[in-house]
């Protein structure tokens, strides 16, 4: 029942986006060995993070910060965000690329609507994983609202994605400045610096 909360999912397919990365040093090849797995998982997280901590946390009155809690609201979310933002850098999808962030959201919906309309699964707030997905209790409302989160997940991916090609841009950028300043420098000096020696001194024999 649990793989069929989003928080759930989008924690395990950060888990093994970071195993895989970690298989792959241990072997001597890329890390990057999954950028758009990575990007799904990164943008799942990330609005994990953001719809718990900055929509569901203030109305909740239960304690936050039990271990579970932490880890798979806020440890998951920032661990796979610094190892794509280490790893991952050239990757950044580009043109309808970020769409591919709608993937994981489509597929959960597919599954979790019919399970929760069919009532094959019951959950602590009724047939649904989340109250605000309860068709037989909202009606048609649900659906909108569905259409505004993917609104959100698209947004959320083109920012995150402009995010990373700025980020590689600026790299670009640094590299290109300090191999410039590297032929100033040795045009300032033509000539090589001779080193200082010291002087040998023959002694008279006594």
């Amino acid at each position: 029942m649990s793989l069929l909360y989003f928080t759930i999912q989008s924690n395990v397919i950060g888990i093994a986006v970071l195993i895989w990365g970690g298989l792959n040093a241990v072997s001597g090849r890329t890390i990057a060995a999954c950028p758009r797995l990575s990007f799904i998982a990164t943008i799942s997280l990330l609005l994990t993070a953001i719809v718990f901590w900055g929509l569901l946390a203030p109305f909740m009155k239960v304690d936050l910060l039990t271990f579970p809690n932490l880890t798979e609201h806020l440890f998951g979310p920032i661990f796979i965000i610094v190892d794509r933002l280490k790893f991952y850098m050239g990757h950044a999808p580009s043109g309808k690329g970020p769409l591919i962030a709608l993937v994981h959201p489509l597929l959960y919906m597919a599954i979790v609507m019919p399970v929760g309309i069919c009532q094959l699964v019951r959950f602590p707030y009724g047939w649904f994983p989340y109250p605000f997905l309860d068709v037989t209790s909202y009606g048609p409302i649900v659906f909108v609202f569905i259409a505004i989160l993917a609104l959100v997940i698209v947004i959320l991916a083109v920012l995150w994605s402009r995010l990373e090609r700025r980020r590689l841009h600026d790299s670009v950028l640094r590299s290109l400045t300090r191999r410039r300043r590297s032929p100033a420098v040795s045009a300032s000096f033509p000539y090589p610096i001779p080193s200082r020696t010291v002087p040998s001194i023959n002694l008279p024999s006594i």
